[in-house]
């Protein structure tokens, strides 16, 4: 490997780390959000004694993914 394509190579993985970095800060706001709603509607659920087997409810999901 040439010094230049050595460059180029060590170029790229910092592009792919920035863009790493940036789609993983997305995420932590994404999840942070959906933990609050989650929070907000399981409190809201309890107030109104709204009962649910959330372990269906995950299954449920996925199956249909």
């Amino acid at each position: 490997m040439d010094r230049e394509k050595l460059l180029l190579e060590i170029d790229d993985a910092l592009k792919d780390m920035k863009l790493a970095e940036e789609k993983l800060e997305e995420a932590k706001r994404r999840y942070q959000f959906a933990s609050e709603r989650y929070r907000f509607l399981l409190k809201k659920a309890r107030e109104m004694n709204v009962k649910w087997d959330k372990n269906k409810l995950y299954l449920k999901l996925i199956q249909e993914e």
